[in-house]
Order: structure tokens, then C-alpha cells, then sequence
């Protein structure tokens, strides 16, 4: 009986060593994997958050001073505006040495009430974050989508309320953006610092579309065409049909009307959304075009 017991007593101890052995190994494994995870997002978040300062600089070599850069979302997770302001300012300002800084980014959706009353031309901005300080206006604004990389950066136009079905809000904030904030041609183009944001992207069709779209801006048509044919040379397309519009219009400003009625069929004009975007468009370039 007494050996019997001291069996039983073994197998019984053996087993709760084992049972806490195998807890305590999915506790690591867990906790390995929880980590991976945050690491990831980390990983993945920092990617995105480079392709906008690159893709930014890309399409406003410099910005005008006073200009607030307003974000209808956050363009990315885990971090907040003020960081976002910060690296603006990093880039755009790198001989700054004062705590008025001459741009900042804002998220929409905080301004209303707390900064402005509305997003409508005229309202001052005056921001302040413990000694720093934004002085602008909201009719010095310039209106920055992006999506967490899912396509490329937009820089808006307040045509583009036309041409694109924004919410109520996100219409008001695109009609106040100001593309000729943008500097397009300065004597040393701003880029972000490789030691903080590593190095400059390949350039592919974000690139491209940041180029051509930033020669649309300065109606230098043959730049824009310059640009689509990389763009068609590297077999590269957008994922947002939107971004087919500069080349559509410079197609069509340099009377490549059929390269420019090839583009818009490829931007979706199967698609209810599509098709009224592109319908306008052509209605404007009818207008603007012999």
C-alpha cells in the first residue's frame, strides 16, 4: 500500500510540474507574440509615416510660411498631431531656431471649436503648444489625404470638391486649400533629412504622380506627359483611379485626346463614381481646350 501511494504521490507531483510547465510556456508564447505584434504595428506604422514626409516633399518642395496643413484623418496610427507638426517642421523649417514655427499640421476634426469656428476662409489660427506657437489663417491652407499608405498622398484643390464626392465636412476643408502655398521651384528643394527618415523611397508611381501632379500645378503640360510616359515605360499604375486625372488633363492640354480618352476609360468609367468624375473633368477640359 505504502508503495502504491508513493506512486500515486510521484505521478500526481510529475503532472502538476507539467501542467505549470505548459502554463508558464503559454504565458511566454503569448507574451512573445503580443510583442511581435506591437513591434509590427510599430514597424508598419513608421513605413507609412515615411512614405508621407517623402511623398509631401516630393509634391511641395517648399511651402510658404503661415501655412497650416490640414489632415481631414489622421494620415497614420500611433502617432498624434503634434508629432506630425514636429516633423513638418523638421523638414520644412531645418534652420529653425525659434519657437514660432512657420507651418503646422492639424487634424480636422480638432479644430472646430477649439481653434476655429468653422472651416470657412478668414478665421485666424493661433496655436499653442506649452512655448510653441503657429500663427496662420484658414485662407492660408493646404489639404492633405492620405490613407495610411493604402494609395498615394493627395494634395487638394478646392476643384476637386467637384470632381470627387467628399463628405460635407471634408468638402469645406478641400475648398480651402491654397496649392499655390506650395513652392514649386525653390533655389534648394526641402527633403526630409535621411539621418531621421532614412532614405529617399524608390520612385515609383507615387513619384510619379506626386510630379506630374506638381506640374499641373505650374501648367507645365509637356512635364505632366513626361511623367505618364515613366509611368507607362515602368508598367506602373495607380491603386486610386483619381490619380489618373493630371495625366487625363495633360493629354488633353496637349491635344493627345485619344491617349487622354484611353486614360480616363482605364480610370473606371464602369463605375458609378468613376464615371461622374471623369464626366466633369471632360466637361471642363471642353470648356478650357479648343
Amino acid at each position: 500500500g505504502a508503495a502504491v501511494l508513493i506512486v500515486v504521490l510521484v505521478e500526481w507531483f510529475t503532472r502538476k510540474r507539467l501542467q505549470k510547465t505548459v502554463l508558464l510556456g503559454l504565458v511566454f508564447a503569448l507574451a512573445m507574440s503580443f510583442q511581435l505584434q506591437t513591434v509590427n504595428k510599430y514597424r508598419l506604422s513608421w513605413q507609412s509615416q515615411r512614405d508621407y514626409y517623402w511623398q509631401l516633399a516630393w509634391r511641395a518642395p517648399a511651402i510658404k510660411e503661415g501655412t497650416a496643413i490640414i489632415g481631414p484623418n489622421m494620415p497614420f496610427n500611433l502617432v498624434n498631431d503634434l508629432h506630425i507638426g514636429f516633423a513638418l517642421n523638421t523638414i520644412y523649417a531645418p534652420e529653425l531656431r525659434s519657437v514660432e514655427t512657420p507651418i503646422w499640421f492639424f487634424r480636422a476634426g480638432g479644430m472646430t471649436d477649439e481653434l476655429i469656428p468653422d472651416f470657412k476662409p478668414g478665421f485666424p489660427i493661433h496655436y499653442r503648444y506649452l512655448n510653441v506657437t503657429f500663427d496662420g489663417s484658414t485662407s492660408n491652407s493646404l489639404v492633405v489625404f492620405y490613407n495610411n499608405g493604402a494609395d498615394c498622398l493627395h494634395v487638394a484643390r478646392p476643384e476637386d470638391a467637384e470632381y470627387i464626392d467628399f463628405s460635407n465636412d471634408n468638402g469645406k476643408q478641400v475648398k480651402l486649400s491654397r496649392t499655390n502655398l506650395i513652392i514649386p521651384d525653390p533655389e534648394k528643394p526641402l527633403t526630409p533629412p535621411e539621418e531621421i527618415f532614412g532614405p529617399e523611397p524608390a520612385h515609383t508611381w507615387c513619384y510619379i504622380y506626386q510630379k506630374g501632379d506638381l506640374a499641373r500645378q505650374q501648367g507645365n503640360w509637356p512635364e505632366v506627359v513626361a511623367q505618364w510616359n515613366k509611368a507607362v515605360k515602368e508598367d506602373y499604375r495607380p491603386a486610386n483611379l483619381v490619380e489618373y486625372i493630371p495625366f487625363v488633363e495633360g493629354m488633353a492640354q496637349t491635344g493627345d485626346w485619344e491617349v487622354a480618352y484611353q486614360l480616363s476609360k482605364s480610370a473606371g468609367l464602369d463605375s458609378e463614381g468613376m464615371a461622374a468624375t471623369y464626366c466633369k473633368l471632360w466637361k471642363d477640359l471642353a470648356a478650357q481646350t479648343a
